[in-house]
């Protein structure tokens, strides 16, 4: 245990931490000016990763087209809703589809294609197994 006589005095901590702060940020304008920019993103981004808890970022998400006995999964239909929004001149390949009860044709993605959206500056990366 530690007892008042053994703690320095008020001054002293203050002087110490003056010193302290004092070395941080000339250390800080040293670095700033000698250590080119990119060096320091790069120091910086090797230290992040280090400290950063190691979790992986990737989420899978597995919408099956029928469930069983409920019959058509409807989040099924809604996330094909979303994804035929989605087409654009990059992708790969379509699939084309049409039944005789429609008057017009349908386009959808192929099997493993990948789509790239954002929602709220969120990047995400879909691929598609149907």
């Amino acid at each position: 245990m530690y007892s008042l006589k053994d703690m320095p005095s008020p001054s002293s901590m203050f002087s110490a931490y003056a010193s302290m702060a004092a070395s941080i940020m000339l250390f800080r304008s040293m670095a700033n000016d000698l250590i080119p920019h990119p060096i320091r993103a790069y120091l910086f981004a090797t230290l992040c990763h280090y400290f950063r808890s190691q979790s992986n970022n990737e989420l899978t998400l597995v919408i099956e087209e029928c469930d069983g006995n409920i019959g058509r999964n409807q989040v099924y239909d809604a996330s094909e809703t979303y994804l035929c929004t989605k087409i654009s001149p990059a992708a790969g390949r379509l699939k084309v589809v049409k039944s005789p009860k429609e008057k017009s044709i349908t386009l959808r993605f192929e099997r493993g294609e990948k789509i790239e959206d954002s929602f709220r500056r969120d990047r995400s990366e879909m691929e598609i197994y149907m």
